[in-house]
């Protein structure tokens, strides 16, 4: 935030579960091959790219393991996923290249039933995904896990507290854009 404050450009994008997009997925390969060309160290832009490629496998990785701390089996379980296109800001319903579509086809493997929502892609965009298109409430409603991986605008204003209540306990947030304050939520018992 500080090092976007008052920045009169493209703000510097923040940290988040990914990066996706036609642009930010292959600009830094182009970048990192116009300075190979010219005998330019690239290897910032390639590890960037490796760092945000990863993301979805690390977030899988920590709810696997939070899923073993809790007892419980992903097989079946409910999984809540907010937000399909690849950024929030300027809001968008493009999905093209979003780490969210990775996320899912990481997560269909694991038998888990994928509940999904997001305020600006098409209902049917969801659903082809293999995914059931359902409300916040519905969506939170029994949930084993939530996952937040688009910071739209409409997300940081839920009542968050009152929808991790209707949680299936002992239940795991993953907060990718931290639009929500984890020790005000870590307050609802059997929430991590």
């Amino acid at each position: 935030k500080a090092a976007n404050y008052g920045y009169k450009r493209d703000i510097i994008p923040l940290p988040s579960p990914g990066v996706g997009g036609a642009c930010l997925s292959k600009d830094p390969y182009i970048l990192a091959s116009v300075c190979k060309n010219y005998n330019v160290d690239n290897s910032l832009f390639l590890l960037g790219r490796k760092i945000n490629e990863g993301m979805c496998q690390n977030i899988l990785t920590r709810l696997e393991n939070e899923f073993i701390l809790n007892s419980k089996n992903m097989k079946g379980s409910k999984i809540f996923i907010l937000g399909f296109s690849f950024k929030g800001r300027p809001a968008t319903s493009d999905m093209r290249d979003s780490s969210t579509i990775d996320l899912v086809n990481s997560l269909l493997p694991k038998k888990a039933i994928l509940y999904g929502n997001d305020p600006l892609v098409n209902k049917s965009e969801i659903s082809s995904l293999g995914i059931i298109h359902t409300s916040l409430d519905e969506g939170f409603k029994n949930a084993d896990a939530v996952i937040i991986m688009t910071n739209h605008i409409e997300y940081e204003h839920i009542d968050i507290d009152k929808l991790v209540k209707t949680m299936n306990k002992p239940a795991i947030l993953m907060d990718g854009w931290q639009l929500f304050n984890s020790e005000i939520l870590s307050k609802n018992t059997g929430i991590k």
